[in-house]
Order: structure tokens, then C-alpha cells, then sequence
């Protein structure tokens, strides 16, 4: 029962295809900045996160993860935090450390598996609400899912969702080093690359920089990177410690995946078909179409996940 029957999502015929559709998200979509209050939290560890809300003194809350490189100003979050903000919740947007548009402190960056802040986030606010739904998409939906599978849940917690979510980063690293993935791996380690510059400058004795010509791919990076200020022992080491999928069976809230077949970062052995019919609490809705983190639709406001997920959320 778990795995929702075919889904009705059906973009126009020159969507069909995941990259165009990924592409058409990211470079096409056009949609307003979303009216935020930024609020600064401290960490324990002398560092902070930057979140951005939609308050309006509602009983219910949404807390909202970005993919990676992204942030609170990335096109599905503002999306999702205006819907979510006109269908009656308030919205947190947490931008992870180092992509709120200030650098931070420590030499800790973010992960896939990188939940303390979100726990933090959690606990400064679980008791304001009757409720707090989580929803992640891609690096974040895999924090969501990890926190809800592998964490002491709130009991706030009400129901959780990723998209586009790589449940098995090991698979999801070679899948992106292929050639068809040559464009987005390339800005992706651009953008990274930027960030161990600057945290080069703050530490300069631990960030090694003579690492940066050997990265390639997203793996490199995690191996050379990730791993080393995150006390893993390289990149799968990494990758076998917090990928998502082995914690899905744990699941027991309301959880629901949404990942397209097309989506050109993942190999169809990502999705957890296995996982969903086994745990009564985690839904698998695929698509045939959709590209990654895609789901467009010309023309209209919210892209076709974003009110497939707040329906889940609010039915």
C-alpha cells in the first residue's frame, strides 16, 4: 500500500526528458522572493545558522531543508514556504552552514548526513507548535529522512517528506560522475571549491588546497573534503554511515518519498521500493517524468511536488 499508484503528473511533451525538466526548474522558473525574517541561531559549538521564517502566529509549523549548494532563496523553497504560508503554516528555511551568504565559523561545513542543526532548529521551536512537519529536497531530503530514521524524533513531529532524495549516496557519487552529468558536477564543485578557499583563509593549517586540482566529481570532493572535516574516512566511509536508506525502516511517522524515474542524478537502484512496502509509514510516489528536483509546470505558480507534498502533509 505504500507505494502510491501512478502519479498525476504529466508535464508538456517538451518536459518529457530529465534534464529539460531539471534545467527548466533551475533556469526557467521566474518567482518572487519570499517576504522572510532572517533569525541568527547560536550552535553549541561556538558557531551559527542562519534561518529564515513566515510567521503569522500559526498552530502548526514547516520546516523546509535545500539541496546541495543551495538555500533559502533556492526557486523550491520559496515555493513551498509561500504555499505552505497561504494553506495556514509558518515556515522556517534553514540555509545550512556557509550558505546563508556569510561564511561560518567553524571548520565544519554541512553533509547529507548533517542533522545536529536541524535538531537544534527543532528544539528552539517544538514548543510554540501543536505541530511540526519536516520536508527536505535532494542532499536535504536525505537529512530529513536520516533525522526521522535514525534520531530521537520530536514528538511534535508530525509528518516528514523528501524530494528527489538520494537514499544511497554511494550509488547517487557514481551516477554523477558520468559524462551525462559533466554540466551540473561542474557547478556544483565551483561553488564548493569557493567555500574551502574561504575556509583555507580561516584554517589555513587544517584545509589542505592542494587537493582542489584532483577534484573532478562530487566524490572527489567528499573524499579530499567532506570526509576529512567531518571525521569520516573518506567518502564512503561517509557515504556508508549517512545515506538514508538504511534507516527508512525505522520510520514511524508519516513519511513520504517523491522521486522521478528520469532524474538524471540518481540510478533507478536509489529508489527504495523494497523499503516502502515493507514499513506501513514511508509512501513512494515515482513519476515517469520530473528530472531532479524538477516537477515543472509552465505557467503555474507551484510546481507540481510542492502541492503533491502539502497535500500529504495537510490530508
Amino acid at each position: 500500500m505504500p507505494i502510491l499508484p501512478d502519479s498525476d503528473y504529466r508535464p508538456p511533451f517538451y518536459l518529457r526528458n530529465g534534464h529539460l525538466n531539471t534545467n527548466y526548474a533551475y533556469f526557467r522558473r521566474k518567482i518572487k522572493p519570499a517576504d522572510y525574517s532572517r533569525v541568527r541561531i547560536n550552535t553549541p559549538d561556538a558557531d551559527f545558522i542562519d534561518i529564515d521564517t513566515l510567521f503569522d502566529n500559526n498552530k502548526k509549523c514547516i520546516i523546509l531543508c535545500h539541496g546541495l549548494e543551495g538555500s533559502s532563496s533556492s526557486q523550491y523553497i520559496i515555493g513551498t514556504a509561500k504555499l505552505a504560508a497561504k494553506m495556514g503554516w509558518d515556515v522556517i528555511a534553514l540555509n545550512y552552514r556557509g550558505c546563508s551568504g556569510e561564511i561560518n565559523k567553524t571548520s565544519r561545513l554541512y553533509h547529507s548526513g548533517f542533522t545536529e542543526d536541524l535538531e537544534l532548529v527543532i528544539s528552539k521551536y517544538e514548543n510554540i507548535y501543536d505541530s511540526i512537519s519536516l520536508v527536505g529536497f535532494s542532499l536535504g531530503g536525505n537529512i530529513v529522512l536520516k533525522y526521522m530514521g535514525n534520531s530521537v524524533v520530536s514528538n511534535k513531529i508530525h509528518k516528514a517528506g523528501a524530494i528527489s532524495v538520494p537514499t544511497d549516496l554511494s550509488i547517487c557519487a557514481q551516477e554523477m560522475k558520468k559524462f551525462k552529468n559533466i554540466a551540473y558536477t561542474k557547478n556544483f564543485i565551483n561553488s564548493l571549491n569557493i567555500k574551502i578557499r574561504q575556509k583555507h583563509k580561516q584554517f589555513p593549517d587544517l584545509i589542505d588546497l592542494s587537493h582542489i586540482p584532483k577534484i573532478k566529481s562530487v566524490w572527489d570532493y567528499d573524499e579530499y573534503y567532506t570526509s576529512q572535516l567531518h571525521g569520516f574516512d573518506g567518502a564512503e566511509d561517509y557515504y556508508a554511515k549517512c545515506g538514508s536508506r538504511q534507516f527508512l525502516h525505522k520510520i514511524d511517522k508519516p513519511t513520504l518519498i517523491i522521486n522521478a524515474l528520469d532524474d538524471p542524478f540518481f540510478p533507478i537502484e536509489n529508489t527504495p521500493f523494497d523499503e516502502a512496502n515493507e514499513n506501513p509509514n514511508l509512501f513512494l510516489q515515482t513519476t515517469k517524468y520530473g528530472g531532479h528536483v524538477g516537477f515543472s509546470m509552465p505557467k503555474h505558480k507551484n510546481y507540481w511536488c510542492e502541492t503533491k507534498m502539502m497535500h500529504f502533509l495537510n490530508s
